[in-house]
């Protein structure tokens, strides 16, 4: 059995019951590393330490906020988001018209995402999937099928309108 998957971050607009999403990209492979001594000639760098890479999450966070404020150019976007440490990560670049607001530890109520997160997943009940794409679409669909009113029912806090 082989475990695959994606990463799907996303923001909801309960007012106007707008959606956004993404999926990221599949993993590029990694490289094998070559085994044994350097041959004469070959660069020995294996002493030095290297950099530590930024982290998957952290890096699709920032694409994913970079693409949020593309589709939305003329607003100001004010983001809930929990505690997750691709969420405070020191590598997230925050652009300018977009602010977060971290949500109390533990209360992924007080979060419209979660509600439809959780909207979505039944679409996802005793289902098998094939491949890693199969689920993508099957994904795809589901969101497709949920209605405006839908998403602003489960998603709208009072509490939101006055942020």
């Amino acid at each position: 059995m082989v475990r695959e998957y994606r990463n799907v971050f996303g923001a909801v607009e309960p007012a106007a019951s707008d959606f956004f999403y993404m999926v990221e990209p599949p993993k590029a492979k990694p490289l094998k590393k070559k085994m044994g001594r350097p041959k004469l000639g070959e660069a020995a760098d294996s002493h030095k330490p290297k950099p530590k890479p930024i982290g998957v999450k952290s890096r699709f966070m920032n694409e994913f906020m970079q693409a949020l404020c593309d589709k939305y150019p003329n607003d100001l976007i004010l983001m809930l988001c929990d505690n997750a440490w691709w969420h405070k990560s020191k590598y997230i670049k925050i652009p300018e018209r977009l602010t977060i607001i971290y949500i109390p530890p533990y209360t992924p109520e007080m979060n419209p995402i979660e509600q439809l997160w959780r909207e979505i997943r039944t679409g996802f009940h005793n289902k098998y999937f094939k491949t890693i794409a199969d689920v993508e679409k099957h994904l795809h669909a589901t969101i497709a099928t949920i209605k405006p009113e839908t998403i602003r029912s489960i998603t709208q806090r009072d509490w939101l309108q006055y942020c």
